[in-house]
């Protein structure tokens, strides 16, 4: 900023000034002091204008970095809840599965007992007639020898 550089050219002078004697005053050429007043004068709106300027952009990024931390934290979140979702939908399809797994094993044994049961029954049956038919060949082959 250029009223800084002024201002230290400013305190130069005053430091290479004479002083009076028996006293710690200065002098000063006027001319000098209304130079630099003049100097300031013209530099200062510039300078506070960089100033605003610097504070704008300053407020605008803070600002900037606001939202975007704002978007990061909501993408996060987001990205967050669909992971849980998509862990929760995994987790309801594997308790799905295996408890449609469970009930297809307990029908299929089911069904293997009503089979077996079932076979057996008829090889039951077929004894039995056999039975019948090896005592019906059995009488009749009394009946030819007495016969």
């Amino acid at each position: 900023m250029e009223v800084i550089n002024i201002i230290n050219k400013f305190e130069d002078a005053m430091e290479e000034a004479s002083t009076l004697p028996f006293s710690s005053k200065k002098i000063i050429d006027k001319d000098l002091i209304e130079a630099f007043l003049e100097e300031i004068r013209c530099h200062l709106p510039e300078d506070i204008k960089k100033a605003k300027w610097i504070q704008d952009e300053r407020t605008k990024i803070l600002a900037d970095t606001k939202a975007e931390r704002e978007r990061i934290l909501l993408d996060t979140q987001e990205t967050v809840t669909q992971m849980v979702a998509d862990h929760e939908i995994v987790r309801i399809a594997q308790e799905d599965a295996r408890q449609k797994i469970e009930e297809a094993t307990e029908k299929a044994m089911r069904i293997e007992s009503g089979a077996k049961q079932y076979a057996s029954g008829i090889l039951d049956e077929m004894q039995h007639k056999l039975q019948m038919k090896l005592e019906e060949i059995e009488k009749n082959k009394r009946e030819l020898e007495n016969f």
